[in-house]
């Protein structure tokens, strides 16, 4: 049983910290509050721990399990693909080994579409006899950079910085954009495709964002400069698309309703974005498979003020409405700006 630690409270993320000190650990992995606990406020425990894992097994999974399906006529232990094309190839006089599909996508929502840029940022999409993995992918709702928090010692690849909780992970830390640019704050240079523009492994990418990750996850870090100038990211990165679906939030179903939710002061949201995403998924597969150009990034931008720091926002006054501002403004040595 552990036996160190410290738990303290605060109400936002910049007031000071509060020692709790009537808190006792349950097990290996859970500690125990008296109550009343304060369950909108921000508990933040630190301990030290010990055996971390091995992390990035499962990108080297998918892309070894991905480019199997494409490529391979049996796996290494003699089981046939179930996609291969031999008879095809052989009818055809083929000697080649062509690929058992036109086409590979991926799709994944927040956590889902970190996984995706996280993938192509460390080169997976690279297989190992240098093929390409995926030819397009549709990341939504990531944020900027889209980082996961896997390539470092104790990592925990399934959390997110949020507005009060996990605001420490690496997720939203260098690279913010596509194109490999300089950073002027850290003077790194670095970008989510650096790896596979080596490789010539770069899928077709649209990036997708709804509302929320302009206001929790710094999303205009995809197409500004640390500065906030706007850039023409589709000459920096001609293979990459930025659109920006307005007034929705983070997780959206179908058929759903305006709706109470415990931790919102209003409404849930029912915008469903479902549509956006079957008329891009034709877009892509045409960009892909035809060359047929998409149609042009469709973000905010700061020329013609849709895009404006935080403290120019000007929120109306209505009743029953509590704004305080832009809540993910952390004072720590980040390069995430507005």
């Amino acid at each position: 049983m552990p036996t160190n630690g410290k738990l303290t409270l605060r109400q936002r993320q910049n007031d000071a910290k509060i020692a709790v000190a009537d808190w006792n650990w349950v097990n290996d992995r859970e500690i125990a509050v008296a109550a009343p606990a304060r369950s909108e406020w921000i508990y933040e425990f630190v301990y030290e721990a010990r055996d971390p894992k091995v992390m990035g097994i499962g990108h080297a999974v998918t892309r070894d399990f991905v480019s199997f399906l494409e490529y391979a006529e049996k796996d290494d232990f003699g089981n046939p693909n179930p996609l291969a094309m031999t008879d095809s190839r052989a009818r055809l006089g083929d000697e080649r080994a062509p690929r058992n599909l036109d086409a590979v996508y991926s799709w994944g929502r927040s956590q889902g579409g970190r996984v995706q840029r996280d993938f192509v940022r460390y080169g997976f999409n690279q297989d190992e006899s240098n093929r390409m993995v995926f030819d397009g992918m549709m990341p939504y709702a990531t944020g900027s950079g889209g980082n996961m928090w896997m390539n470092f010692r104790f990592s925990q690849p399934t959390v997110s910085a949020q507005q009060h909780s996990r605001r420490f992970s690496h997720e939203p830390e260098l690279p913010h954009t596509f194109a490999v640019m300089k950073d002027p704050i850290t003077g790194e240079t670095s970008g989510t495709l650096q790896a596979c523009l080596a490789t010539d492994t770069c899928p077709k990418l649209f990036n997708i964002e709804s509302a929320n990750e302009y206001w929790n996850k710094s999303s205009s870090l995809n197409h500004t400069d640390a500065d906030g100038k706007d850039l023409r990211m589709e000459d920096l990165a001609g293979n990459v698309r930025h659109y920006f679906i307005a007034s929705i939030q983070h997780n959206t179903v179908f058929d759903a309703a305006a709706r109470s939710a415990r931790a919102c002061q209003q409404l849930v949201n029912p915008l469903y974005n479902g549509p956006v995403f079957r008329a891009l998924s034709v877009a892509l597969d045409e960009w892909v498979r035809f060359g047929i150009r998409p149609p042009d990034s469709v973000v905010p931008q700061a020329q013609n003020g849709t895009l404006v720091p935080p403290e120019a926002v000007r929120f109306p006054a209505i009743p029953a409405i509590a704004y305080e501002g832009w809540p993910n403004c952390r004072p720590c040595n980040s390069t995430r700006r507005p």
